[in-house]
């Protein structure tokens, strides 16, 4: 199952990634280098920081950070258009859904904070029952249950799976990111700090199409139906 969702990834990440970009990341990675050209040689930034360096890789760090964010819808509209079939107008599925996705992320931060105050494992636990909470609000729509019960019933029976799932993402990323994080940390210039910007921001995109493609499998081995 995870072989087959990272398969489709890879099928449908040239399409996915090309509408992320035109809807969204050229606007972005424009305005990214706008404000890195800007504060590269920021008398306040340089205060805080005798290393140009260290700078730059707090700059870009806060940009990839605002752009996983902005993507959270993104990279779901089009995964599922380009995989499962008709979607709304895209406007329209963000006015739908934004606020069903913060306030079940809200509650669900609540819920693993008390049961990690409870105790450690148990907190963990829950935090990977609610791996697809994202997901559940934006493609589980025909029941009747609360995001969170519906989360949490649609990761059961594939706990070990999303563990992997996790470990796997963790090694391709540092295997793909590290080199790249390593020169781009230790150079002042701007081209390399924006060249591993967009790298970042594609690789956080293309982990995000797989985890929503293997959130996609899961509901199709357990026979339920997804909409959007």
């Amino acid at each position: 199952m995870l072989f087959r969702s990272f398969k489709q990834s890879f099928k449908f990440a040239p399409a996915v990634l090309k509408d992320t970009t035109l809807y969204f990341g050229m606007y972005f990675l424009v305005l990214g280098s706008i404000v890195l050209a800007v504060f590269q040689n920021s008398s306040l930034l340089q205060g805080l920081s005798s290393s140009p360096a260290t700078i730059q890789n707090i700059l870009s760090q806060g940009m990839l950070f605002l752009s996983s964010i902005f993507t959270v819808f993104i990279v779901p509209y089009y995964a599922f258009k380009y995989s499962q079939g008709a979607v709304p107008k895209f406007w329209d599925f963000i006015r739908d859904n934004i606020w069903r996705v913060v306030l079940a992320h809200i509650k669900a931060f609540f819920v693993i904070l008390l049961f990690l105050l409870l105790l450690i494992v148990p907190g963990l636990y829950k935090a990977i029952r609610f791996s697809f909470l994202t997901e559940t609000v934006l493609f589980d729509k025909q029941t009747q249950r609360s995001a969170l019960k519906q989360a949490d019933s649609n990761t059961r029976g594939h706990f070990w799976r999303i563990i992997l799932f996790f470990i796997l993402q963790g090694i391709i990323s540092a295997l793909l990111a590290l080199p790249l994080k390593i020169i781009s940390f230790s150079s002042s210039n701007l081209f390399l700090t924006g060249l591993g910007f967009i790298f970042f921001f594609y690789l956080k995109c293309f982990i995000l199409l797989w985890k929503i493609q293997f959130f996609f499998e899961i509901k199709k081995q357990k026979g339920e139906e997804i909409s959007c």
